[in-house]
């Protein structure tokens, strides 16, 4: 069995290796995963009364479809951090409840968006570099959603990503990592 430190720096190593990968994805293929990942989510989604998504950084999968369609059902929350914790916010309108963060990650502005309990998050859509058969996801480092899955065990939770970051491999798992309840690959 490996310890939590070696296991640190095989992830490290994968996650440069996963991040080239998914860069070489072409435009025409994102789109394709981008309408496939529409016509499948959003009726699976259909249960949940609020949805906590993401919103996509340049290489990630594009969710701006489904999340305008859960704002405009009232049901998108998004996350904005508050140093190490993922706190849920409220988002009716993309175009003007948004703000820019240093990185060039839009999140939340708490100035107009409200913050919901954690409990009222039926279902959680789960960024990742990589993903394994297990259900396990490869994320970026700093742990933030493993923390908030471990705190939200009761919630669906669902890895989002191109089939291009399926492993097919297992992920060495750390004391800390939190499986999915699926994971979506288009």
């Amino acid at each position: 069995m490996k310890s939590d430190q070696e296991i640190a720096k095989l992830k490290k190593d994968l996650r440069i290796f996963l991040k080239e990968k998914r860069k070489k994805i072409s435009e025409a293929r994102r789109q394709i995963a981008k309408e496939d990942l529409c016509s499948f989510l959003l009726p699976k989604l259909s249960i949940y009364q609020k949805v906590l998504s993401f919103a996509n950084m340049q290489e990630e999968i594009d969710l701006s479809a489904v999340n305008r369609a859960l704002a405009k059902e009232k049901r998108l929350l998004l996350p904005h951090m508050k140093g190490h914790e993922i706190i849920p916010y409220e988002v009716k309108n993309l175009e003007t409840d948004l703000q820019k963060t240093k990185l060039g990650i839009y999140v939340p502005n708490p100035a107009i968006c409200l913050p919901v309990p954690n409990k009222e998050i039926g279902c959680i859509l789960v960024p990742g570099l990589g993903f394994d058969k297990n259900r396990h996801r490869l994320g970026y480092g700093k742990g933030h959603f493993d923390r908030f899955l471990k705190e939200m065990s009761d919630c669906s939770s669902f890895g989002i990503g191109f089939k291009e970051q399926q492993l097919e491999d297992p992920i060495f798992i750390a004391s800390h990592d939190i499986a999915l309840t699926a994971v979506y690959l288009f």
